[in-house]
């Protein structure tokens, strides 16, 4: 779920019956730019940041703000497929704003993802590196867009029992995706949102791959794969309940789902499901 909250000298604020929002003064703290704890926020897939020396654990990301601009995060999800499967997917992610100018942000995110995939008379590995830019623009004080753009490469390679041959090769897959949300802060803890998103391209799978048949013949594969469903796409609607240390976001659409974090959508179309929960720690 993709929200984001006022930053740069905005504040919300209640006052009577209704939820108002306020402008913050320089003189508080000697700054402009009110904390994070001013302003309860989500920074999951847009430009805004966790905030520095901030943790949070939630349930599809860990993520720790190094600094206001640079924080570093890992998938707890694709880890613990571990302890279902025989798939150990250990994974990192880093995210850095170099636009930070309300009322526009703009942040980028690069994650990396190995899996081990070797089982029986297979032996294989796979490198997902999805490379993410985010923009974040508030037109209005109460209404936010949110952009993203992101880039997946994919690749995977090993070797396996095929026909009771041992044939060793790689696969190689590429992938465009972009999305777009529109948050609307209705009160200082409650947004609602709604965001499509769509890959705009997708790569054929190349596959390819050579090895022994026997003691005297050596077998080659060279082949191109296309995907079942092509350019697919998603659209959710939902909300968010965001407070000072926990953050709950839920939401529905139809479409194509894309695994979180690693941007993989899979090969059917039907019902969306939308969440996230997780907690923030402030020293």
């Amino acid at each position: 779920m993709l929200l984001a909250a006022a930053s740069g000298g905005r504040a919300f604020a209640a006052g009577g019956d209704a939820e108002t929002i306020s402008e913050t003064g320089g003189a508080q703290a000697g700054s402009t730019r009110p904390s994070a704890e001013a302003v309860p926020r989500l920074d999951e897939r847009t430009a805004l940041m966790v905030g520095a020396r901030r943790l949070k654990l939630g349930v599809l990301f860990f993520e720790y703000g190094v600094t206001e601009h640079v924080s570093l995060g890992t998938m707890p999800p694709a880890w613990a497929l571990r302890a279902f499967a025989s798939i150990f997917v250990p994974n990192v992610n880093v995210k850095f704003q170099f636009v930070d100018r309300d009322p526009v942000w703009v942040s980028a995110m690069v994650a990396g993802y190995y899996a081990n995939i070797s089982e029986g008379n297979t032996s294989g590995h796979v490198l997902f590196a999805p490379v993410s830019l985010f923009a974040s623009v508030q037109p209005t004080r109460r209404f936010y867009l949110h952009g993203e753009g992101t880039y997946v490469f994919a690749r995977a390679f090993g070797d396996g029992d095929v026909t009771r041959a041992q044939i060793g090769g790689t696969l190689v897959a590429r992938a465009l995706q972009t999305q777009l949300m529109a948050e609307l802060r209705v009160l200082r803890w409650l947004s609602l949102t709604a965001r499509g998103r769509v890959q705009v391209y997708t790569s054929p799978i190349r596959a390819s791959g050579s090895g022994p048949l026997d003691p005297f013949t050596t077998g080659s594969i060279d082949a191109e794969l296309s995907p079942r469903i092509d350019r697919p796409w998603e659209i959710v609607g939902g909300f968010a309940l965001l407070f000072e240390h926990f953050h709950l976001s839920l939401g529905a659409g139809y479409g194509t789902y894309f695994v979180p974090g690693m941007d993989l959508p899979l090969q059917r179309r039907g019902f969306v499901p939308d969440g996230s929960l997780s907690v923030l720690f402030t020293p």
